[in-house]
């Protein structure tokens, strides 16, 4: 069986980025990009079923305020993109029921070295919100009503620093603007 503390200390030895400078705190932002929230619902889809659940947790807020705000009387400014974080500890426990423990410590070299496009390793924040790491999986992007940031189980966990939000660019940009493999001839 794999351990998690294992994984967690082979991330962090191996993640490529500056992890002191990743985090700030909230202080008086309002609601935008580089934001981490926890308690947000969003949708989700369920394989068994074939429909999409809602699920409430920690996400990333891609949209930026001044599309948003409230005081913005223009249309188009009531929902937000988010991207959700997925603890390592439950990408772990998923992939422990169905992989061996050396695939999962190369995965997660993989992951926290930047080889995987479509995900983006978090480093540790807090030890209740992200103790081990997370993941923010790109293919998971999605919307949520900017009312869901009002709900009483929202709230603001941490900032990304300018630095962290430059990486988290630079690899959207890569996920999303990457030329097509195939021609379109």
């Amino acid at each position: 069986m794999v351990d998690l503390n294992n994984i967690a200390k082979v991330a962090q030895e191996t993640f490529k980025y500056a992890t002191g400078a990743f985090y700030g705190h909230v202080g008086l932002r309002s609601l935008g990009v580089g934001l981490i929230y926890d308690g947000i619902r969003y949708a989700i889809f369920d394989e068994q079923e074939k429909l999409f659940d809602t699920v409430s947790g920690l996400v990333y807020v891609l949209t930026h305020e001044c599309d948003i705000d409230a005081d913005n009387q223009r249309a188009f400014n009531n929902y937000v993109l988010i991207c959700p974080i997925i603890n390592l500890e439950t990408i772990v426990s998923e992939f422990a029921m169905i992989k061996s423990d050396d695939y999962i410590i190369n995965i997660t070299k993989d992951l926290v070295s930047d080889k995987i496009f479509r995900a983006l390793y978090f480093p540790p924040y807090d030890s209740e919100q992200i103790p081990q790491g997370g993941v923010l999986y790109l293919n998971q992007i999605a919307s949520t009503h900017v009312s869901a940031f009002g709900e009483a189980e929202a709230r603001p966990i941490c900032a990304l620093s300018s630095y962290a939000q430059q990486i988290v660019d630079l690899k959207l940009q890569n996920h999303l603007f990457r030329p097509k493999a195939e021609s379109l001839r």
